[in-house]
């Protein structure tokens, strides 16, 4: 193997060490980096002028909450 050959397989792999290391250290920001680059590539195939939205399958089923995030009022009677 040439010489020039091995250096450059062996940047790469540094390369791909540090990459995977600073990933794993900083991972709450490549999640977040690594999400975006994936939406904009991914819209890249909608028509122009359009929005594309995904649902979840299990959307439909869902039944909107009615309550005010501090539980039923009878609950809140028990309490006090």
């Amino acid at each position: 193997m040439k010489f020039w050959l091995r250096t450059l397989l062996g940047a790469i792999v540094v390369v791909g060490i540090a990459i995977g290391g600073l990933s794993y250290a900083y991972w709450d920001q490549t999640v977040q980096i690594g999400s975006t680059a994936i939406n904009y590539v991914h819209y890249w195939s909608a028509p122009a002028g359009t929005l594309k939205t995904e649902v979840a399958p299990t959307a439909a089923a869902a039944q909107p909450s009615t309550s005010d995030g501090f539980g039923s009022a009878s609950d809140r009677s028990r309490r006090n």
